[in-house]
Order: C-alpha cells, then structure tokens, then sequence
C-alpha cells in the first residue's frame, strides 16, 4: 500500500469512514456538510490535492461579477499567506477553491486541519459575498451538522 492510500485509510478511520479510500482514477469524493470535496493523490505535483465546489447559488449577472471580483480579491492574500486558489470546472461550471499537501508533510492530521481550512476559508468567501450584497434576499443555506464524522476540527460530514 502507497503512503497516501494508508494516510487516507487513517483518516477515513478517525471520521467513521473506515472504507475511504482512491479510485482508478486516484479520486476519493465525498460530501461534507452538504459540499462537495475531493482529495487527489496528484502524482504529477506529487502531492495530494484538495479541492472543494463552492455553493451552488442562483444569482444574476451583476451579482456574479461582483462574486468573482471577490474571489479574485481574495486571491491577493496569496502574498502574504498559503490560501486556496480558485478555479473554473468547465465541465461541471463549478466554481472551486484547491489547497495542496506535499508528500513529505501527508498525514491524517494534516488531512484534516487542510481539509478544514478549505472548507472555512470557502464558506467565509460566500459569507463575505453575502454581506456585500445586502440589497439581495439571497442567502446561502447554512451548512447542516452531523455529529458522527467529525473531521478533527471544526467540520462533520
């Protein structure tokens, strides 16, 4: 068994997904708190990615520039600190943030506190996007809590 493969065998253990593991395609997906995650054993950057789709949320077209204008301001924060990168899945239109662990530092604990960090730093994003659009009703649905799969910090699948 590779490094990776057992580090998310550990994990899917801590979380109560004791069957966790890659596909063909080097793939494991899976949902937390109604978003959708993936974690890629990325040979190619030898490393193992995460990415997470942001929320679907209907919006018009002066409410989406306004949402990718905070998006790409965000990214300026990449000067200072490690924060996700964002990207387009022309395939699905989704909107995706991906964070990266570096072989030599996989572990379930790094899995972890990164797989939080993307969730916080995705879901801070669209609460960032609602508060600048107070003339909108629209809100995005707060994330539903399950207690049994606790990722290590703060999120539950």
């Amino acid at each position: 068994m590779k490094k990776n493969d057992a580090v998310l065998k550990l994990f899917g253990d801590q979380i109560g997904l004791p069957d966790l593991k890659f596909d063909e395609c080097q793939m494991c997906q899976l949902k937390i708190e109604g978003m959708k995650l993936a974690i890629y054993d990325n040979r190619a950057q030898s490393c193992i990615s995460l990415v997470c789709e942001f929320p679907h949320v209907a919006i018009d077209g002066l409410e989406m520039d306004s949402w990718y204008r905070l998006l790409f301001e965000r990214q300026m924060g990449f000067l200072h600190e490690h924060i996700p990168v964002v990207g387009f899945n022309s395939a699905s239109t989704a909107l995706l943030a991906m964070s990266h662990i570096v072989d030599g530092d996989v572990s379930p604990k790094r899995l972890s506190e990164k797989l939080n960090a993307l969730i916080d730093w995705v879901l801070e994003s669209s609460y960032m996007f609602d508060t600048r659009t107070l003339n909108s009703a629209r809100v995005i649905p707060a994330p539903a809590h399950h207690q049994f799969l606790r990722l290590g910090g703060a999120h539950y699948a």
